[in-house]
């Protein structure tokens, strides 16, 4: 990947990419736990699981033809599971007032695992591919530390908020 206009695209698809999973994991925990409704957190929950996967679709055809190539391959699908596992994991909290605790503490784990995960592969894949992406490289201040704070809550929080809603009168 020579072209200086590539780089900039692909490093614009990267930030898009993971801007959108760093909004799945805001909205999409916030939502599980609000009154709105299950049909209207799995309705937005799919819509960003269809962005997600068109950016993927659409920055491995940028990186073509390396993306069939090592070590940009095995990021790429790193990438591609991973931002899958994490949509579907963040998808299944939706049903956490249904769950066991056994349920829910597995359902936060693959949460927690899958955003490890897929942004070490998307770091993996920009210095693979000598790619300059700012949102990865160097975040606002706060920033790690908002998300690692919202996952390494996670399952309190529901767990509270299932508990909560057991208590409350229907």
């Amino acid at each position: 990947m020579s072209a200086t206009l590539n780089h900039s695209v692909v490093a614009a698809i990267i930030t898009r990419l993971a801007g959108v999973l760093h909004g799945l994991i805001d909205s999409g925990t916030a939502a599980c736990a609000s009154p709105i409704g299950h049909e209207n957190v799995l309705a937005f929950l799919a819509e960003r699981r269809v962005v997600v996967d068109s950016l993927v679709v659409v920055l491995r055809n940028f990186l073509e033809p390396e993306a069939n190539r090592e070590p940009l391959k095995s990021h790429l699908d790193t990438v591609t599971a991973g931002a899958r596992v994490l949509a579907s994991s963040v998808t299944s909290l939706v049903h956490f007032r249904d769950m066991n605790l056994g349920e829910l503490q597995t359902a936060t784990e693959s949460v927690n695992r899958s955003y490890s995960e897929v942004f070490a592969a998307l770091r993996a894949l920009t210095r693979a591919a000598g790619i300059s992406v700012p949102y990865l490289e160097s975040p606002p201040v706060g920033r790690a530390e908002h998300y690692q704070k919202i996952l390494l809550g996670l399952f309190d929080t529901l767990w509270y908020e299932r508990e909560k809603g057991a208590r409350e009168p229907q």
